[in-house]
């Protein structure tokens, strides 16, 4: 009697879990591959993104797919950042992946994407030196805006120090002229490359000026 209680109990242990699969409402439809490192050996330094590991996905408000992951050649790397993906087929292929958090010189980590309203919030980890939370909003990934930006009057271009100020509270485009202009030659060269990673140039789904203003002056 003993021995027949035990295997009952033992068969019932067996089935709930498929009875539970049974009765469960996901199903997996599609899969695919989002990102490959950059090489065949993911601890090799030279390859920078071969660590690859955090992911977070969220739906943005015009309907397209964000991931985002933290990457570097080895965790904890200085050069450790985070990457974002994009995709308008729901998952089912993937935009290449570009850099959209990395403080110079910091470990970045653990990337969680929130979207409420026509705002995306991107929370995240570093270490500076020890481990600091910081977050980032779109709308330009801050406040103000363009609209806001020019109804106050303020200039073209904001320049923060996010290691310092990380809340995007003093405008330092005026006081680091020589950031701002390395950061726009970096900027125009991604635009003529029609990309932010290294690869074969791209052509731009659209014509792109840096600045409104030369835009403007282009269009008259």
């Amino acid at each position: 009697m003993p021995m027949n209680t035990n295997l009952t109990l033992l068969t019932a242990l067996l089935l709930a879990p498929l009875q539970a699969a049974e009765r469960s409402p996901i199903q997996i439809t599609d899969h695919t591959v989002v990102f490959t490192h950059t090489s065949t050996d993911p601890k090799d330094p030279a390859n920078t993104s071969g660590y690859n590991l955090g992911p977070g996905i969220t739906v943005l408000p015009d309907g397209r797919l964000m991931a985002a992951w933290f990457s570097s050649p080895t965790e904890g790397a200085e050069s450790q950042r985070i990457v974002q993906a994009f995709s308008s087929d729901q998952g089912r292929s993937w935009g290449e992946a570009s850099v959209l958090q990395d403080i110079a010189g910091k470990a970045d980590f653990d990337p969680v994407l929130f979207v409420a309203g026509k705002e995306t919030f991107l929370f995240f980890s570093s270490f500076n030196p020890q481990i600091d939370i910081y977050y980032r909003r779109s709308g330009g990934w801050g406040t103000p805006g363009d609209a806001e930006a020019k109804k106050e009057g303020l200039p073209d271009v904001q320049l923060y120090d996010l290691g310092k100020d990380i809340g995007e509270t003093t405008n330092v485009q005026s006081t680091f002229p020589d950031v701002v202009a390395r950061m726009t030659k970096i900027l125009e060269q991604q635009i003529a490359d029609g990309r932010s990673t290294p690869g074969a140039k791209q052509t731009n789904d659209a014509a792109i000026v840096v600045m409104k203003a030369n835009k403007k002056a282009a269009q008259e």
